[in-house]
Formats: structure tokens, C-alpha cells, sequence
């Protein structure tokens, strides 16, 4: 169920809180207890190309505190420049924080290659986003650095 702020937050922004229902239902399918419904940009992809990111490696490296979509983007160009287009990419989308059972807009990295999820503010008990495209990947860079 979504908060009067979250409510009042979409509809600022011309969006219905009623498109968020199908993803707070798959969300709290996936465990947890609380949506955290806000505005999302990106609800379209998430229902058609998200996923449940399930690996048995996450690597936290620490960055900036409540800053996951730009410390996103800055940790896939760094990595990006070093190791190849391709051997990063960012995920957009939402994380279930062990402590409160509750999920959240996050962003976050994933390495292919390695099979490994980078957390870059506070390690998630699930994940669960879209992979970005390398033009997207750019353009979420571009926007949030």
C-alpha cells in the first residue's frame, strides 16, 4: 500500500500510483514486508525485462551513503574504461533490505563475467532489476553523475 508522500510524489509527476500495484505484487512475492512505492520512471522495463538477481557472490564497495544510482554509474564507467565494454553493467531497480524487510529503488552492478553483484551502499537480501543497455548505461551516467 502506498504512502500519502508516495501518492501525492507520482501524481506531482503525472503517473498513477495504480501502476505501480503489479510491482509491489511481484516484489512482495519475492519476500519481504513493506513497498516503498515512490515515483518510477522506469515501470514499463521493469515489468517486462526485470529480474530476480540471485548470486552467491555480492561484493560491497563502499561509496557514497543513499547515492546507489550515481555511485552506480561512476563504478561501471571506472570498471567499463579498465576491463572492456560489457564487463560491468548497471542494474536498475529495487532491493529488499534485510534489516526492515523493506524494498527500495536501488541501483547496482553487475559483473557477467565474474557471476557477482557489486552493492556500492548497503549489502541487499534480494535483488531485483533490469540490465541496462550500454546506451542506457550511459545515459543513467550521464544523469545521475
Amino acid at each position: 500500500m502506498l504512502s500519502d508522500f508516495a501518492k501525492l510524489e507520482m501524481e506531482s509527476m503525472g503517473q498513477d500510483p495504480a501502476v505501480l500495484l503489479p510491482l509491489e505484487n511481484k516484489l512482495l512475492s519475492l519476500g519481504g514486508e513493506i513497498f516503498v512505492g515512490r515515483y518510477e520512471e522506469n515501470i514499463k522495463e521493469l515489468l517486462t525485462r526485470g529480474m530476480l538477481f540471485i548470486s552467491k557472490k555480492v561484493k560491497l564497495v563502499k561509496m557514497k551513503t543513499s547515492h546507489c544510482h550515481a555511485n552506480a554509474g561512476v563504478f561501471w564507467k571506472n570498471y567499463t574504461e579498465d576491463n572492456g565494454e560489457g564487463s560491468a553493467q548497471i542494474v536498475v531497480g529495487w532491493g529488499l533490505s534485510e534489516d526492515d524487510q523493506m524494498w527500495r529503488q536501488h541501483s547496482f552492478i553487475y559483473l557477467p563475467k565474474k557471476k557477482t553483484i557489486v552493492e556500492t551502499t548497503v549489502l541487499r537480501q534480494i535483488y531485483f532489476g533490469y540490465i541496462l543497455t550500454e546506451e542506457e548505461a550511459q545515459n543513467h551516467y550521464d544523469n545521475n553523475y
